[in-house]
């Protein structure tokens, strides 16, 4: 008997400590972003080109962006182009209901070629899922201040 309560205790430390480990994580302050360039004809480009990205909190693209990243010069082959950006450590998501990017495009130094401003949709809003990261700390506190009884 004591050797299956010693297997169970076993059994609950390796699942509280990874759990509170997870508790302890967090999460990473990068927007993939992926998309395909075209020309005005509609064919896609390949070359060199520098993408800026700028965060509004409006959908007219007024006022100064939340944050603006650019990329160093990047290959783009048939138009694709996959980027990841770090935002830092501020969680615009979580101060504003509504998120718009605008993406700009330069070739060989030139000025940027402003897209249109296009909202992001839920997948950058599951960075709100970073102040629920925190409820699970409490729990897993609670787990593993649970004590086994032997007899």
């Amino acid at each position: 008997m004591r050797t299956l309560m010693k297997l169970v205790l076993l059994v609950l430390v390796t699942l509280v400590v990874p759990l509170a480990a997870l508790g302890q994580t967090t999460v990473p302050h990068t927007l993939n972003v992926q998309g395909v360039l075209r020309n005005v004809d509609g064919s896609t480009v390949t070359g060199t080109y520098t993408l800026t990205f700028e965060f509004y909190n409006n959908g007219t693209g007024s006022g100064s962006p939340l944050t603006s990243l650019t990329t160093s010069p990047m290959y783009v082959s048939n138009g694709l182009f996959n980027v990841n950006l770090n935002l830092g450590p501020t969680n615009y998501f979580a101060a504003n209901p509504a998120i718009y990017l605008r993406l700009g495009v330069a070739s060989g130094g030139g000025a940027n070629d402003w897209m249109p401003l296009r909202q992001i949709g839920s997948v950058g809003y599951a960075y709100m899922a970073e102040q629920c990261n925190t409820l699970l700390t409490p729990a897993a506190r609670r787990l593993s201040n649970t004590s086994v009884q032997t007899s």
